[in-house]
């Protein structure tokens, strides 16, 4: 295994604990420096809290002619070579239910019988386990 390949495994895991964190893996081959560009701040300053110094230990013990850092993602640093990108989504799937007009079924959780009457409700789905539901009062807002 290349220390890219492990880095972007390590990487690939951290996407599903900070689903809504922009991850971006440089690597400059000037001197092998491997940088973990992350974004926000605060989830920046999580992962260097809770995993960062496991994933450098690791890191320095397969990879020792190498150096990794994790640093904030600045658009004005440039390096040779985009080896990873996570760049979440904030709605993952959009559907448009009318739940005034909804009726229980036993194959589905609802099902639709006029499409875009009022009221209209957005169901964003944020993660695995995280689906928002909200209001939208503006009853052109899903014409196309």
């Amino acid at each position: 295994m290349t220390s890219k390949e492990f880095l972007k495994s390590k990487l690939f895991d951290l996407t599903d604990e900070y689903p809504a964190t922009t991850i971006k893996y440089y690597f400059d081959a000037f001197d092998n420096d491997h940088f973990i560009c992350i974004h926000p701040k605060e989830d920046l300053d999580n992962v260097i809290a809770k995993v960062a110094m496991i994933i450098d230990r690791e890191f320095i013990n397969f990879f020792p002619n190498e150096s990794l850092s994790f640093i904030s993602l600045n658009q004005n640093l440039s390096f040779d070579e985009l080896v990873f990108e996570y760049i979440p989504t904030s709605i993952l799937e959009i559907k448009t239910i009318n739940i005034s007009k909804t009726t229980n079924s036993f194959k589905s959780h609802y099902s639709e019988k006029t499409p875009y009457n009022q009221p209209l409700f957005l169901v964003r789905k944020i993660s695995k386990e995280t689906i928002v539901i909200e209001r939208e009062d503006d009853e052109f807002a899903f014409a196309a």
